[in-house]
């Protein structure tokens, strides 16, 4: 009688483990929803950031070069097909009329930026850094951000591959 009664118990849980792996092979994948995502931003990249985002993430932006760095999150326009390389390499005042800046951040190294940028809106997006090369915390003089200083002349971090694109999902 007790083989019995643990032929049954095994049948039983064997069955059991069965049905609750159909459960789980049947069961649909989570829809992706809104969150925060750390970018981290070293010479001369950004890490951390997948190729696609929910509409309504926060990207937050942390600093883990040895150059200060930006993060400026800017969307394609609907009617631009052109790569945000090229968008770049025709100026500023042609850039602005293809794309829209949706914030930005900036960070002296190992330290996190106070604000992210929101990404509410589905398209095409770039992470940019304008930071000119050899841009270093404090001291005075060139253009990076507050306390930066260092080659107002240099070429922008992105000229260096500061530059990563995704896309933003409804």
């Amino acid at each position: 009688m007790p083989s019995f009664r643990i032929g049954a118990i095994a049948l039983a849980t064997v069955a059991a483990m069965a049905g609750l792996a159909a459960c789980t092979a049947a069961a649909p994948t989570p829809t992706p929803t809104a969150s925060s995502i750390e970018v981290t931003g070293v010479d001369y990249a950004f890490q951390g950031l997948p190729a696609e985002v929910t509409a309504g993430s926060t990207l937050t932006f942390r600093n883990g070069g040895a150059e200060v760095h930006e993060m400026v999150v800017m969307r394609r326009n609907d009617d631009v097909t052109k790569p945000f390389m090229a968008i770049l390499g025709e100026g500023e005042e042609a850039g602005r009329t293809q794309v829209t800046v949706m914030g930005s951040a900036v960070a002296p190294p190992g330290q996190t930026a106070q604000a992210g940028v929101t990404v509410g809106q589905a398209g095409d997006y770039a992470l940019v850094c304008f930071i000119p090369v050899g841009t270093l915390p404090g001291g005075s003089g060139g253009s990076g951000g507050p306390g930066a200083s260092g080659a107002p002349g240099g070429p922008p971090h992105f000229v260096q591959g500061m530059i990563t694109e995704f896309t933003v999902t409804e």
